[in-house]
């Protein structure tokens, strides 16, 4: 999963290969699959259940329509590319590399 900046996830459940874009919240209580998108802004309401594959946007949220393979594949390098920042980030705050 990747959330992007200002966004807030708490209290749910995200798939792999997840990407909720910035400033989305989603509330306690949901439930995402694995490779979807939450669009940036988007609200997820507590009682959403977003499957595996789904775009949602809006405020409230709403499923726009499924992803195509091919998103579906661009997705999970973006995750994995994140990952490795994330990981190089750190490496490079910490002080036991000096």
């Amino acid at each position: 999963m990747f959330a992007g900046a200002g966004s807030t996830v708490a209290g749910c459940v995200v798939g792999d290969g997840t990407m909720i874009g910035a400033r989305a919240t989603v509330l306690p209580g949901a439930s995402i699959g694995s490779d979807a998108f939450v669009d940036a802004g988007a609200v997820v309401e507590g009682d959403a259940v977003i499957q595996s594959g789904e775009l949602w946007t809006g405020s409230p949220a709403t499923k726009l329509r499924r992803l195509t393979a091919d998103e579906i594949s661009f997705l999970r390098s973006s995750a994995q590319h994140s990952a490795e920042v994330r990981t190089a980030a750190a490496w490079l705050l910490s002080s036991t590399h000096s």
